[in-house]
């Protein structure tokens, strides 16, 4: 690949949709090295992350800090995490501190607290719908690809 990003994020994208996350994280390690101080290998990283067992998550938490990814994504990302893992308390307690936060951003907390407390876990489709979501409202807040 060149130095390009837009054929990275589209290698990614696909590796990412098909479930092959190694290889995802592979492109995620060399769009590292190529673009050290971009947020978007970071993002993907961490978005990868949220399906994938152990400390991957953490270890690219740590770098979005250093990178000083936005506030606002980083609680949405530890939402969505908490979520995902079925910890709805976790989960709730992370969107309290994002609507405390930023409180301009309550329409999108107050739709996330109405899925986190009153849709059943068992609910077909809604994790998906949750990562969904938390996805394209960070990748827009990121100013990520054509989100």
């Amino acid at each position: 690949f060149p130095d390009k990003m837009l054929l990275y994020r589209e290698a990614y994208q696909l590796k990412f949709e098909q479930g092959d996350l190694a290889d995802a994280m592979g492109l995620i390690q060399d769009l590292l090295q190529r673009f050290p101080d971009d947020l978007e290998p970071v993002y993907y990283g961490l978005r990868t992350a949220l399906y994938l067992p152990g400390e991957e998550f953490n270890r690219f938490r740590k770098t979005a800090e250093n990178l000083k990814m936005p506030g606002h994504v980083l609680c949405l990302l530890d939402y969505a995490y908490a979520f995902l893992r079925g910890k709805r308390g976790q989960a709730a307690l992370c969107l309290e501190e994002f609507r405390r936060k930023y409180p301009s951003l309550n329409y999108y907390s107050d739709m996330l607290r109405f899925v986190t407390d009153t849709v059943p876990a068992t609910e077909r489709g809604v994790n998906a719908a949750v990562f969904t979501s938390v996805d394209q409202f960070c990748k827009k807040m990121l100013k990520i690809g054509d989100a």
